[in-house]
């Protein structure tokens, strides 16, 4: 397990810190990273492309519906 430290030396001399700040470990990135290379999420996508086309047309629709009185009142004045 590698450990990194970060350590700003003006800082230290400026302020008389007496201790380090440890570096935020990237684990979560490299987890997610790992998971993209690694796992199938894109064939699993791929087998379930008639779902997401029927959520994308629903979104379309909703959002005209949404959009559609504003477009009738601009229309009209």
């Amino acid at each position: 397990m590698k450990t990194l430290t970060y350590t700003d030396a003006r800082h230290i001399i400026g302020r008389n810190r007496d201790f380090i700040e440890p570096l935020r470990s990237a684990t979560l990135i490299r987890n997610i990273q790992r998971y993209i290379e690694n796992s199938d999420w894109d064939e699993q996508i791929i087998k379930k492309e008639q779902l997401f086309n029927k959520i994308c047309v629903i979104g379309v629709f909703l959002s005209g519906l949404a959009m559609s009185p504003f477009v009738i009142g601009a229309l009209l004045k």
